[in-house]
């Protein structure tokens, strides 16, 4: 996500900052970093669904000391036949992962500075220069 958001990025946002008189640092902080925030929130989300629902992992390697949710169902279920505390924690990991897998673009939204929507009057101006020169 972080690749698409940035190969998505408008040039013209570091030159305008730049032009207008901040330092590359600045730049950074408040144009770039501001852009990427939601790709890496929704790729962090993603990666953490993942190794929440990871079983077959854990499983076959044999870490007896982490018990994941995957595990703690298995252990439940079939181990020790408590199908209402294995329901339980199902529910518990399936609606975890459907809140961690529904965060969205509309959650996730880049902060009006870096739009482009600030911009847009400056290149107005610019155009009209260039017109009326």
């Amino acid at each position: 996500p972080m690749l698409a958001a940035y190969s998505q990025m408008d040039d013209h946002l570091i030159e305008a900052a730049a032009s207008l008189g901040a330092r590359p640092w600045r730049v950074i902080v408040r144009v770039v970093l501001p852009y990427g925030i939601p790709s890496l929130l929704a790729g962090g989300s993603l990666a953490l669904v993942l190794t929440v629902n990871e079983f077959g992992i854990n499983l076959f390697l044999g870490a007896k000391s982490v018990m994941t949710l995957p595990l703690l169902i298995y252990s439940e279920a079939i181990l020790q036949s408590d199908l209402p505390a294995a329901a339980a924690v199902a529910l518990v990991n399936a609606v975890l992962s459907f809140g961690l897998y529904d965060i969205g673009p509309q959650d996730l939204r880049c902060p009006r500075e870096c739009s482009g929507d600030r911009l847009a009057p400056t290149a107005r101006v610019r155009s009209n220069q260039a017109a009326v020169a």
